[in-house]
């Protein structure tokens, strides 16, 4: 319900050209975030965020791989997070080493990773969702997409958020990804 009325108010909002609805992210890093659709919607290829958060949200139904075997600490307000990735780039997420910034992996458009946040009980309350969008999408974070989700569906944050970008941006060589390490990743 939350997903849906999320979707009618951006719609909304498009339609009738709000565009004070779509906050620009700023560089100190405080969390808020930029539209969705990168720009120029001209020029500029755009990704769904409903699209993105409604796969997401989906990520232990099937076509997803939990790549965490305990919960592991995280920035994300201090929680615990298990990460999980879409079945077709799951060998390539695993790859990611956490003490190598120079290890080789790229992710395809259309991959995606996502985050489950645990509250103090070890249930999900959140996911973050990184999402690699079409090429120009976001020249300046490699075109991924950045969506914060809640248990209900609802979409709190998306695109191009500050403290996403500025946590993520020191892992650019390995495509942005942090990794996990082996000792604490799930059986292949």
């Amino acid at each position: 319900m939350h997903l849906t009325k999320t979707l009618i108010s951006t719609t909304c909002a498009l339609l009738l050209g709000a565009p004070a609805l779509l906050a620009a992210c700023d560089s100190g890093g405080d969390g808020a975030t930029s539209d969705t659709l990168g720009g120029d919607t001209a020029a500029t290829p755009m990704v769904d965020a409903t699209a993105v958060a409604t796969t997401a949200m989906a990520y232990k139904a099937g076509g997803f791989t939990r790549i965490t075997e305990v919960p592991a600490m995280s920035q994300h307000q201090g929680s615990d997070v298990v990460v999980w990735a879409q079945n077709d780039v799951a060998a390539i997420y695993r790859a990611a080493d956490p003490a190598n910034t120079s290890a080789s992996v790229a992710f395809p458009e259309g991959a995606t990773i996502v985050k489950e946040q645990l509250d103090d009980q070890g249930e999900m309350y959140a996911i973050t969702v990184m999402h690699k969008g079409p090429a120009g999408y976001a020249p300046d974070s490699d075109d991924w997409f950045f969506e914060r989700v809640e248990k209900d569906g609802t979409i709190s944050q998306q695109g191009q958020v500050g403290f996403c970008i500025t946590c993520h941006s020191p892992r650019k060589p390995v495509d942005w990804v942090f990794g996990i390490t082996a000792a604490n990743q799930t059986a292949q």
